[in-house]
């Protein structure tokens, strides 16, 4: 209950700031929408070209490696609850120092995650509306995605859920029109096929490593539940069974929609890297389908996945912090009085260097 995890809190050294409010269904829709359900779509080209055509089998392989991720944070969560995620583990489980290096090194993936979106999106909205600068598209980003983080998780949680409504629904919509193409009209394989899942002549351990290292990237984030430990109201519970229930379902989703993916379109030699997904979707969908797609990923990776990822960064500034792990511990644990949120930790300011090559870099 909440007022039992405030009290382990208050028992542990520290004081109920943040607003502890997150049930359980809550914390699976921001694990899904900080991976994104349609995160395949982003790279299946290059998958499919890696795996000779056996993108669900490196999704299912990357599951079944992650699953083992998901136990340790389920365990360590229930251990210590309090926002930080990793940093929290070590420092509490070894010592201070070890955990000030784990707190950098997630910190570390964290701040290159929306820097590395923002970066994709403009890219892809700059594809569908080449007169407006790419740095619009990430100023516009960063303010919308900084506003709801600030505003309180309250909101945040209500933007997730309405976020992730529309992706399922994109992708709903590719799975029946994907089972159509291929079932009633007869075009792809014409029918069900082993062969994206199982080739026995291209399987050898090197494929499993390989294929595991891809599929691994796209499971990034399933971590980032833990950074919201002091905001829900059962972390102990919830916090390890919404890890594992978020890997699971996205899992399963993945292997869904590169299946017939695969079996729309079996000949991956002549897919682009980067568009490959999106070429499908214009084969089973036509056009609109395909202009669907590059704007509901957009919002999925530019604004879902962004928002989550600004969101654990900020928790985890806080956590560093309030322990006085940073030199400007007191400034990034100060939490937002009307909001309840740690908004000094929220990176708020990008800069865009729109040099010809076209290098971006953040900064505080």
């Amino acid at each position: 209950m909440p007022d039992q995890a405030s009290a382990e809190l208050d028992a542990a050294g520290y004081t109920q700031q943040l607003d502890r409010r997150l049930k359980l269904r809550h914390l699976l829709v921001y694990g899904m929408v900080f991976i994104v359900p349609i995160a395949p779509v982003a790279v299946y080209g290059f998958v499919a070209h890696a795996s000779k055509g056996m993108v669900p089998l490196v999704y299912l392989v990357g599951m079944v490696a992650m699953f083992f991720t998901a136990m340790s944070y389920k365990q360590l969560s229930g251990e210590f609850p309090f926002s930080g995620s990793v940093y929290a583990y070590v420092r509490r489980g070894m010592n201070p120092f070890l955990g000030f290096i784990a707190g950098w090194m997630i910190l570390a993936d964290y701040l290159l995650v929306p820097a590395v979106i923002y970066i994709f999106v403009s890219n892809w909205l700059g594809g569908l509306v080449p007169g407006v600068p790419h740095w619009v598209w990430i100023v516009a980003l960063l303010s919308v995605n900084t506003a709801i983080n600030v505003l309180g998780v309250r909101l945040q949680s209500h933007a997730h859920f309405v976020l992730l409504a529309l992706e399922l629904i994109a992708l709903a919509i590719f799975v029946v029109l994907a089972i159509r193409f291929v079932f009633v009209l007869g075009h792809g394989t014409g029918g069900f096929s082993w062969a994206p899942l199982y080739q026995p002549g291209h399987l050898s351990w090197g494929f499993i490593a390989t294929a595991t290292t891809i599929a691994a990237w796209s499971f990034l984030g399933v971590d980032a539940i833990s950074t919201l430990a002091e905001e829900s109201r059962e972390p102990r519970r919830d916090i390890g069974t919404a890890t594992v229930l978020t890997l699971v379902v996205l899992g399963a989703l993945f292997v869904l929609q590169t299946w017939l993916a695969a079996l729309a379109h079996p000949d991956y030699t002549n897919l682009d890297d980067n568009l490959g997904f999106f070429q499908i979707a214009r084969d089973v969908g036509g056009t609109a389908l395909f202009v669907l797609f590059i704007v509901v990923k957009a919002l999925a990776t530019g604004v879902a996945s962004a928002l989550a990822s600004q969101s654990a960064i900020s928790r985890i500034l806080f956590a560093m912090g309030r322990d006085r792990a940073l030199p400007c511990g007191g400034f990034l644990s100060k939490v937002n009085p009307r909001f309840k949120t740690p908004a000094n930790a929220i990176p708020t300011k990008t800069r865009i260097e729109t040099a010809t090559a076209g290098r971006y870099r953040s900064r505080w």
